[in-house]
């Protein structure tokens, strides 16, 4: 018979190793040998409770408009060919981050009315309706890349078109930060404006050079690139880049996208 402490150790291995590998190291670590299929059996008996605590944990303060970042990923399945879709959300305030939502094949559960989400531009996050959507600034200058590239611009024009990308986002970071110092709103909302209308002629040359695709992407999403900035106005702080949850999305990366590696749904899931 085994303890639940030991349960509870081997289900924490297994979040990073193989159920192969977790039986090694629990048996290197303790010099107890478990079946690694028993191993397999306490992370299923486990994972679902502690998925409920952790979906259910009350947050320190619940912010005027919670601030969620949202990703999402492939696995392969035990389906020959197919692949898991894996949605995360995570709930993001100034006492740290939180488990918003987890999903397997599932859609991204509702966000707050009220919540601010920010993004890379999944297709699948398009009809979560937040009140406020920030598009990851840096997933905007790859996306630029590849439109441009699948039409065909040269490298050496790709590269510019970043760059010039790169300056207007990251003058608008450098000025909503100097003027969040000094309290100069009036200041800010003109380097806002001034930012969407560099935006705007930026996929007007877009367009006349030919680049349809990455005019279109600028122009559709010009807005979603100065979230950050008019929140700014309102006294709320975000992050234009979604480099916390891409971190998160590492991880699961590395414990599940292997190539041996096939998972059914329940069993994605849990781990």
């Amino acid at each position: 018979k085994y303890t639940r402490q030991v349960k509870a150790q081997c289900a924490e291995l297994t979040s990073k190793l193989s159920y192969g590998d977790a039986r090694e190291e629990y048996h290197r670590l303790t010099g107890v040998s478990i079946p690694k299929s028993t191993i397999h059996g306490f992370t299923q008996e486990l994972a679902p409770g502690m998925l409920n605590v952790s979906l259910n944990a009350a947050a320190p303060s619940q912010p005027q408009m919670p601030v969620i970042l949202a990703d999402g990923t492939e696995v392969r399945s035990i389906q020959r060919g197919e692949f898991n879709q894996v949605r995360v959300a995570i709930s993001v305030d100034t006492h740290g981050k939180q488990l918003h939502s987890l999903a397997v094949n599932q859609p991204y559960s509702t966000f707050p009315e009220d919540s601010i989400l920010v993004s890379d531009g999944e297709p699948d996050l398009k009809h979560r309706d937040p009140e406020k959507h920030q598009l990851c600034i840096l997933h905007a200058m790859k996306r630029l890349t590849y439109a441009l590239w699948r039409e065909r611009a040269s490298k050496e024009e790709r590269e510019h078109l970043k760059t010039e990308l790169e300056r207007i986002l990251y003058t608008l970071i450098n000025s909503t930060r100097k003027h969040t110092n000094n309290e100069d709103q009036r200041a800010l909302r003109r380097r806002i404006e001034s930012t969407l209308r560099e935006l705007s002629n930026l996929a007007v040359t877009l367009k006349r050079e030919g680049y349809r695709e990455a005019s279109e992407f600028i122009a559709r999403n010009g807005k979603l690139l100065v979230t950050f900035a008019e929140l700014t106005l309102r006294g709320i702080r975000i992050s234009y880049t979604t480099n916390q949850i891409e971190r998160l999305m590492g991880e699961i990366a590395k414990r599940c996208k292997h190539r041996w590696a096939h998972w059914s749904d329940e069993g994605l899931k849990n781990i």
